[in-house]
C-alpha cells in the first residue's frame, strides 16, 4: 500500500481534486476506488459541467451516484439551484455524508427515478457491485439485487423544476428522456451508453437535440461524455 493510501484511509475520505469523499465499502466498489483515488472519477464530465454551466443557473442532475459532480458544482460554481434525482436508496445517505464533509448546503436531493410516462407510483431498478452500472435495465449485465424505486414523469419534473441546464448519466435511461420535450433547458452534459444501444442510436440521439437547436461544444465532449448548449 502507498503512502498516500495509507493517509487516505487513516482519515477515512479520498480527496478526489476539490471533493473529499468518504471511504465507504458499502457503496464503493474496489473498481470505483480506484477511480476516486487516482482523481479519475467523472473527470470529463465535471470539466464539462464546470465549463459550461453560467451563473444563477438551475441544474438537474439525472443520476446523482457519488454526489461528485453535484458537490462540484455546488463548491465551483455560482449556481442558483442543484436538484439530484438518484434511484439507488444506498447512495441518498452517502451523498448527504459528501455534502456535510465537504460543508455543501443548498443541494437538493431526491430518491426516485424520471421515466417518460408514469405508469407505476414504483419501477424496479436493478443494482450491480459497481454503482454506476446500476440502471432501470435488467439486461445490460449481471445485477446484485433489484429493488422497486419510486417514479416520476419527466412532465412533472421539468415543470416543477424548470431546469436551465441538465446532468444526466442514467445508463441508458437517457435513450427514453433526451428524445423528449426539454422545456427551458439550455444546456446539456451527457454521458451516452453506446455499449448497450450501439453507435447508431448514440448518433440519432445527438443529431436529435442538434435538429433542436443544440450545439456540440467539441473542446468539452470526450469520448462517449457530450456537452450541448443552445
Amino acid at each position: 500500500m502507498s503512502l498516500p493510501q495509507i493517509v487516505n484511509r487513516r482519515r477515512g475520505y479520498l480527496l478526489c481534486r476539490t471533493i473529499k469523499l468518504p471511504i465507504d465499502r458499502e457503496v464503493m466498489s474496489p473498481t470505483i476506488e480506484r477511480s476516486v483515488e487516482k482523481s479519475k472519477y467523472e473527470k470529463n464530465e465535471e470539466r464539462a459541467c464546470l465549463a459550461l454551466c453560467q451563473p444563477e443557473e438551475t441544474i438537474l442532475e439525472l443520476g446523482g451516484g457519488l454526489g461528485y459532480i453535484s458537490a462540484s458544482l455546488r463548491k465551483n460554481s455560482r449556481a442558483a439551484r442543484i436538484v439530484v434525482c438518484e434511484a439507488n436508496p444506498a447512495l441518498i445517505p452517502y451523498m448527504e455524508r459528501v455534502y456535510g464533509l465537504n460543508d455543501l448546503k443548498g443541494i437538493e436531493l431526491r430518491h426516485c427515478v424520471a421515466l417518460p410516462t408514469r405508469s407505476e407510483s414504483l419501477a424496479p431498478f436493478y443494482i450491480r457491485e459497481d454503482m454506476w452500472a446500476s440502471s432501470l435495465d435488467e439486461n445490460v449485465a449481471p445485477y446484485v439485487r433489484s429493488i422497486l424505486v419510486p417514479t416520476i414523469s419527466w412532465a412533472h419534473l421539468l415543470d416543477e423544476v424548470r431546469p436551465t441546464a441538465l446532468v444526466i448519466d442514467i445508463e441508458g435511461g437517457e435513450v427514453d428522456i433526451l428524445p423528449l420535450d426539454l422545456g427551458p433547458i439550455r444546456r446539456i452534459v451527457v454521458e451516452l451508453h453506446p455499449t448497450y444501444y450501439g453507435q447508431v442510436k448514440e448518433r440519432e440521439i445527438i443529431d436529435g437535440l442538434i435538429g433542436r437547436g443544440f450545439r456540440v461544444r467539441e473542446d468539452l465532449s470526450h469520448r462517449t461524455v457530450w456537452a450541448l448548449e443552445r
